[in-house]
C-alpha cells in the first residue's frame, strides 16, 4: 500500500473577491509578487485546467501559472496557491504577503488548506474504516463508496496566532474508493477578516501545521505512516 499526496491540487485556497485580470497576467506577477528586476527572463509554465461540456468540446476553467517555487491560479472568488515543494513553503508565503501589501483592501473571506491524497496498492486493510452499520448485501454488491464527514478540530490541535490566540477551525474529510484504490481529500477551513488576518495566518504556517495533522489522522486512523508527494 502506498500514499501520495498530490499537489497538483492547490495547497492553499483563498475565498475572496480577487482582481482576476492581474492575477492571470504572468508579467505582472513576476515583476510585483515576484519582484523580477525588468529584462530578467524566468522559467514559466502553465497548465490550462478545463472542463468536459459536451462531445468533443472542453472549457477551460481555469490556468495554473508555475513559477520555480510555487504555483497561482485565480478564478475570481478563489485565489490557488500549489506547493512545488512542501519542504520549501517559504516562498510561497512570501508571495501571498506581497500580495497583502499590494492589494490591502480586497474582500478576503476565508482560507482553506488542502491535501490530497491517494492510496494505491493492497487497500483491504483500510477498506473496513470506510464501513457503516448499513446492510446491503440483499439489495446488490457495493462498487463504490463515498463518505463524507465535517469536525469541528479540538482546541489542542489549533493554529496559535500570534496576538489572537488559537482560532476555530474546521475539517472537512471526504474518502472516496472503488476497493481498487482510496482517495483521501482534507479541507481545512478557517474564517478570516480580510488581508490583515491574513499576513497574521500565514505566520503560523497553515500548511506544515495542518499538514502535520492530516499525517496523524493518516496514522492513527488508517494505519498509514508513509507518504510521498506528487508534484507539477
Amino acid at each position: 500500500m502506498a500514499a501520495t499526496i498530490d499537489c497538483k491540487n492547490p495547497s492553499l485556497v483563498i475565498v475572496g473577491h480577487w482582481n482576476a485580470a492581474i492575477l492571470n497576467e504572468p508579467g505582472w506577477i513576476a515583476k510585483n509578487i515576484l519582484e523580477v528586476p525588468e529584462g530578467t527572463q524566468i522559467d514559466l509554465s502553465a497548465v490550462v485546467v478545463g472542463n468536459q461540456v459536451g462531445p468533443n468540446q472542453v472549457s477551460a476553467e481555469k490556468q495554473i501559472w508555475l513559477f520555480e517555487t510555487f504555483g497561482l491560479a485565480c478564478t475570481g472568488q478563489r485565489l490557488e496557491l500549489f506547493s512545488r515543494d512542501i519542504e520549501n513553503r517559504q516562498p510561497l508565503y512570501e508571495a501571498v504577503a506581497r500580495l497583502t501589501n499590494l492589494l490591502p483592501h480586497t474582500p478576503a473571506r476565508a482560507v482553506g488548506t488542502n491535501f490530497d491524497v491517494q492510496v494505491t496498492g493492497d487497500i483491504s486493510p483500510i477498506t473496513p474504516a470506510f464501513e457503516t452499520e448499513e446492510v446491503f448485501d440483499t439489495f446488490g454488491k457495493i462498487m463504490t463508496q463515498d463518505r463524507s464527514d465535517g469536525f469541528e478540530i479540538f482546541n489542542d490541535d489549533l493554529m496559535e496566532l500570534n496576538g489572537v490566540g488559537k482560532v476555530p477551525s474546521a475539517l472537512n474529510l471526504t474518502r472516496k474508493t472503488d476497493f481498487k484504490t482510496v482517495e483521501m481529500s482534507f479541507n481545512y477551513h478557517l474564517p478570516i477578516a480580510g488581508m490583515e488576518s491574513l499576513s497574521t495566518l500565514l505566520g503560523a504556517d497553515p500548511i506544515g501545521h495542518w499538514r502535520d495533522h492530516a499525517l496523524r489522522v493518516l496514522s492513527d486512523c488508517y494505519g498509514i505512516d508513509a507518504v510521498e508527494y506528487a508534484y507539477f
